[in-house]
């Protein structure tokens, strides 16, 4: 054989091997759009993060590498819980769970885990592939796998530097091709994962996908996927995914589908094309979660609900005993709550909204700086038999922790004035105090292994009936300023909602006010005046100079004293400082 035969036969290998490569990377490019990867050595040292893995963590790559894993020991776990996990990998066995990691910034987040020991001849670990999968959102990223290949010289003299370089090059391909090979065995123990082509037929499915679908994969392979089809979507559902998909873009959706028995499973499913060099789809990789257990305890929760409201107006006699169920259920709901970053701003209400409950005869203004995506602050606002009912609260905490118990308090706000018309301010107050405390469980005996919080909530309901306001604080004080007057204090009492060790005997109070055409009552939460700033940058705003800047500020519009207010702040703090609480501070002016 020629050398230059010899050449060209290395120019197939080298083009299989490429190829073996584009395919692995459509996995590759599948599960880091899906999944949280890393690896570590046999001493769980981290020696590889993939990007989603930084972005959830908030630590940089440079921060991970050479650290040990116990970086985002979140410290909610027994150690027990650690040992089994790395008895288990460390004998070479695949080990499942979930597990609570903190972040950078001292955030906890939960992942579904799936730690795969890489073993070598003997059987013996030299690392482990993590697959994780964010149960507060599904987070996919990308990892660029790609490799530069160096051009090969067509000069005869060159001939042997080139076939060294081409050696190079395939042990490099077989490196990545066995890299990509134990990432994509470590998703399949994970994902239902499963390839088509450009028309939906398919050509590859995983052991898991088999299992869900009760068919074998000789039924599936060459099947177009609507085998799968449910028929509990509208064809537009359908349309709209293949849309996506065959311009080149990752689609994301629930999708039900229905196995060969019948029976109905519910998916949470990712789509990625895996496109040509002109960026033309070749085929599609979707990986898939099974969500049935999920829906199912949906459905279980609805059918309760519509149980426990057909029995409150059928049966009074029974109303004590619903009450205590509904509340059961509430609490078992708030302890699935993974995902408030994502519903908080949906469910408080916008600021014309809030407007529309106070109509015309007042104007509202809202200065509203959460420390974080999600805050511990929160407002809620709605109207009720020509009344208005407003709750200005700040949780403990801030950011996600603070978010938990916000939307708490908003979920059992709407039970409490929409469906028992709880609309007394000092009555609100109570009833939100009992329902929050029985969920965080304050006033039960717990064992030594049962998890207790000291979470709670200070802040104000009030209801306005024209101009006549009745107002309850709990923790705080609120003001009624009138420009060239002296300013009012509405006294709250000294207690929170849900405090663990509230005094005994203090008990929530409203105090009726009538506010005249001109004056305007102000609500806040402490951010404001307990933000640290000044010239130094450790000094406290001050309620004193908190209450002046808002007496100086009523010579101006409500919207512009919210404008002021802003920049007050912002001057405050300082450029480059950090903000240090969620602030929210509510103007109601009568016109």
């Amino acid at each position: 054989m020629s050398l230059i035969d010899k050449i060209l036969g290395r120019e197939d290998l080298q083009k299989e091997l490429q190829q073996v490569k584009i395919e692995l990377e459509g996995q590759l490019k599948a599960l880091h759009e899906a999944c949280i990867v890393s690896e570590t050595d046999v001493k769980g040292n981290i020696t590889y993060v993939n990007d989603t893995f930084c972005e959830i963590s908030k630590y940089t790559r440079e921060e991970l590498i050479g650290k040990n894993h116990r970086i985002l020991k979140s410290g909610l776990h027994s150690d027990s819980v650690y040992q089994e996990l790395w008895q288990t990998i460390s004998s070479g066995k695949v080990w499942k769970g979930v597990i609570a990691n903190k972040a950078k910034n001292g955030s906890i987040y939960w992942v579904a885990s799936t730690i795969v020991p890489v073993l070598n001849e003997k059987g013996n670990p030299i690392k482990y592939v993590s697959v994780r999968f964010d149960i507060t959102e599904q987070i996919l990223m990308r990892q660029d796998a790609e490799i530069q290949l160096q051009e090969i010289k067509a000069q005869e003299e060159e001939i042997n530097q080139i076939n060294e370089e081409l050696s190079t090059s395939n042990e490099q391909l077989r490196q990545t091709q066995i890299l990509l090979e134990n990432q994509v065995f470590a998703l399949n123990e994970a994902a239902i994962v499963s390839e088509t082509d450009v028309k939906g037929d398919i050509t590859y499915a995983n052991d898991t996908f088999c299992k869900i679908s009760k068919y074998s994969r000789e039924e599936l392979i060459g099947k177009n996927h609507r085998i799968l089809k449910s028929g509990l979507h509208p064809d537009s559902v359908y349309q709209e995914l293949w849309q996506t998909i065959s311009s080149g873009k990752v689609w994301k959706g629930v999708i039900a589908n229905k196995a060969k028995d019948g029976s109905i499973y519910w998916v949470a499913s990712t789509i990625v094309p895996v496109l040509n060099e002109k960026g033309n789809p070749i085929k599609y990789v979707s990986i898939r979660f099974d969500i049935s257990a999920e829906k199912e305890l949906q459905e279980t929760l609805n059918h309760k609900d519509k149980e426990v409201q057909e029995l409150v107006i059928s049966l009074n006699n029974a109303k004590k005993q619903l009450e205590r169920r509904v509340e059961e259920l509430q609490s078992e709901t708030q302890q699935s709550i993974n995902y408030a970053a994502h519903i908080q701003r949906a469910v408080m209400p916008t600021i014309p909204e809030v407007q529309d409950d106070f109509g015309e005869e007042y104007e509202i203004g809202i200065f509203f700086q959460p420390k974080e995506a999600v805050s511990g602050d929160f407002y809620w606002s709605t109207r009720v038999h020509n009344k208005t009912v407003f709750f200005l609260g700040d949780a403990s905490g801030h950011g996600v922790p603070g978010s938990f118990l916000s939307l708490m308090a908003m979920n059992n706000l709407e039970y409490l004035v929409k469906e028992k018309f709880t609309i007394h301010p000092d009555i609100l107050l109570s009833q939100l105090d009992k329902k929050i405390r029985q969920v965080l469980r304050h006033d039960t005996q717990v064992g030594p292994d049962r998890v207790t919080l000291n979470d709670s909530i200070d802040g104000y309901a009030i209801l306005v009936d024209g101009a006549s306001i009745s107002i309850a604080g709990a923790m705080r004080n609120a003001l009624i300023v009138e420009d060239g007057k002296p300013h009012q204090f509405i006294q709250g009492v000294k207690r929170s909602i849900a405090e663990k060790n509230a005094v005994t005997g203090v008990e929530f109070e409203s105090k009726t006010i009538t506010l005249t055409s001109g004056q305007t009552l102000y609500l806040a939460s402490d951010g404001f005046e307990t933000h640290l700033g000044g010239v130094d940058g450790h000094k406290k705003y001050g309620v004193s100079n908190f209450i002046e800047l808002l007496n100086q500020l009523q010579v101006l519009p409500v919207k512009k004293r919210m404008e002021a207010l802003k920049r007050v702040w912002s001057d405050w703090k300082g450029f480059f400082a950090e903000q240090t609480d969620d602030i929210t501070v509510v103007a109601i002016h009568k016109k």
